[in-house]
């Protein structure tokens, strides 16, 4: 016995893509780069992730 897929019933289709489909680090690191000369833009990047995901 089978069970047949039913897409009548499906109510959500979710996807995580931050960090697989955004490139977060690229961006943030390039742009603090080029706003603020001198600074290391992959440990702002990084720093800038830390201050914000305990709220994920």
């Amino acid at each position: 016995m089978s069970e047949v897929f039913d897409a009548g019933e499906l109510k959500v289709i979710a996807f995580d893509v931050f960090g697989t489909v955004v490139d977060w680090y690229g961006g943030i690191a390039a742009e603090a780069e080029r706003i603020v000369p001198g600074i290391d833009g992959g440990a702002f990047a990084l720093a800038w992730r830390a201050g914000y995901q305990p709220a994920m």
